[in-house]
């Protein structure tokens, strides 16, 4: 018994080498990336969002574990870019299931520019009204830096909770999952699953805008400033192609790789290419 405290006091004082730009630091274990870059924020005119520690990305809620040489990624480079921009997404997913429930449904459709199209499925039709009431809940929910959490389940467990969300096309993607568990992030609650990793909380996600545009309307990210939304550029030519394929994939019933995958599984394939 008194080895086992004693291990723990040690564990509990271990201190790593760090090297931040040349510079040596100590950190005790049980410091995070987050920490250290609450420390060296004020050194950045953007926000960081992710760490590359022995030159493996990491996420800032991962604790330092050994010595070694510590960068941090901001928003204006391309991972940093990535990740705000992913977990923009899981933001608006969530401000619209606190808002209407399953009642709507949420389609992330094409890239347009700086701005990520999307439609929505149910008894709300897209409004002005309604883009506000989406954009207020979703500063509301920066506005309150809620801890952007990671998780692994069994995949069993995820395609019921994806069922039961109603995002049949993510329940269809894990039926063909071939690992056994998979990574989920959980925002106040609601989970989701990205690939790829996020930023810690929502408190980093104040810049965006909601615009209207044909059938749907456009989330746009921030680009070079990257403290504010960019403008939305009309890309009428690249918009009506993009949803001619959509269109092709919904006759084909393959609009998702969960039904790619089923069709692939079925000896189809051939059909689908002809």
């Amino acid at each position: 018994m008194a080895k086992q405290v004693e291990r723990r006091r040690y564990m509990s004082d271990q201190m790593y080498h760090i090297e931040i730009g040349g510079e040596q630091k100590q950190y005790a274990q049980g410091t995070t990336y987050l920490d250290i870059a609450k420390e060296y924020q004020k050194e950045y005119p953007d926000d960081i969002v992710l760490a590359v520690f022995n030159n493996k990305l990491r996420e800032l809620y991962r604790k330092v574990r050994a010595d070694g040489t510590l960068e941090f990624v901001t928003t204006a480079a391309t991972n940093g870019r990535k990740a705000y921009r992913r977990s923009m997404l899981m933001l608006m997913e969530k401000a619209i299931f606190n808002l209407y429930k399953k009642s709507v449904r949420l389609r992330v459709m094409h890239m347009l520019g700086q701005g990520q199209y999307c439609e929505l499925e149910g008894d709300r039709p897209v409004c002005a009204a309604l883009l506000d009431e989406i954009r207020s809940e979703m500063l509301r929910l920066a506005q309150a830096d809620i801890p952007i959490k990671k998780s692994t389940i069994h995949t069993d467990k995820a395609v019921a909770m994806f069922t039961s969300y109603g995002m049949r096309d993510k329940a269809e993607l894990f039926r063909f999952r071939r690992s056994s568990h998979v990574n989920l992030y959980d925002m106040d609650g609601y989970k989701d699953y990205f690939y790829g990793y996020m930023v810690p909380s929502t408190g980093y996600l104040k810049y965006f805008d909601l615009m209207e545009y044909e059938a749907g309307f456009v989330l746009l990210y921030p680009n070079e400033d990257t403290k504010k939304a960019a403008q939305f550029q009309t890309l009428g030519k690249l918009y009506h192609t993009l949803m001619e394929s959509a269109a092709w994939a919904k006759k084909m019933q393959i609009s998702t790789i969960g039904e790619l995958n089923e069709r692939i599984v079925q000896g189809r394939i051939q059909e689908v290419i002809l």
